[in-house]
């Protein structure tokens, strides 16, 4: 099945399933949704294209990318205080800035990832979700066709400026099988009512139940990847 409107297409992801993935195909749980906050599309595509030109090597980070297929430009970094650091190539994004000053929290940190072509970011996940102390919002700045994230049992692509928002406490994984690079802007922030108030109802919603299902299906892509082997465990408040 697939859903589709301008803003996002949603389908399920090709089969089979993973374990990970099957726990979520009937939860009945919302993994994700837009965030109803304007952010300018063309102006954000432009505004990077003149900043990725001119940007050195050294202002690129790996990501957590082994083979360098995955990078970073920073924006605003983590300032240990609870808040973010702006850093100067921000002030060549206005566009960001504009996006930032309508969210209803602090930013804690900002950076524009690129995946490139045929890049793949296999299965991971981490503790950003609305329903969490920290909240993760992304925003596609150039999005091919066929790129998709996948999260539990969906195949997600939200359309170029549309903000959205995951559980990406569940096993993720970012694939982009074309010829064109993926640039996409990362905010994390501090999860608030008012920050929830703008995303689905039900993103958040049944927190104790969410975080169990989140840490079955942890462990058991922690499981998959040690092949047999016994797998760390984790418990609610670490998935």
């Amino acid at each position: 099945m697939s859903v589709c409107s301008s803003r996002v297409t949603v389908r399920s992801a090709p089969g089979p399933l993973h374990p990970w993935q099957s726990i979520t195909s009937d939860s009945g749980l919302v993994l994700h949704g837009p965030l109803d906050v304007a952010c300018d599309a063309e102006a954000l595509a432009v505004q990077f294209d003149r900043l990725d030109a001119v940007a050195g090597d050294d202002e690129r980070t790996c990501f957590g990318s082994i083979d360098g297929s995955w990078t970073a430009m920073t924006l605003v970094e983590r300032d240990g205080m609870g808040a973010g650091k702006a850093l100067a190539r921000l002030a060549e994004m206005p566009a960001v800035s504009d996006f930032i000053s309508r969210l209803p929290t602090v930013v804690r940190s900002v950076h524009i990832l690129r995946q490139s072509p045929r890049g793949l970011l296999d299965w991971h996940f981490e503790t950003q979700a609305i329903h969490h102390e920290e909240c993760r919002i992304l925003v596609p700045i150039h999005a091919p066709a066929g790129a998709v994230t996948l999260l539990g049992h969906h195949a997600v692509a939200y359309a170029e400026g549309q903000p959205w928002a995951g559980d990406f406490s569940f096993p993720h994984r970012v694939e982009n099988p074309g010829d064109r690079q993926r640039i996409v802007l990362l905010l994390d922030m501090p999860s608030s009512p008012a920050l929830a108030r703008l995303l689905p109802p039900g993103l958040g919603a049944e927190a104790e139940r969410r975080a169990a299902l989140a840490t079955e299906a942890c462990n058991a892509l922690l499981a998959w990847r040690r092949d047999g082997q016994r797998a760390d465990v984790l418990t609610p408040g670490t998935a």
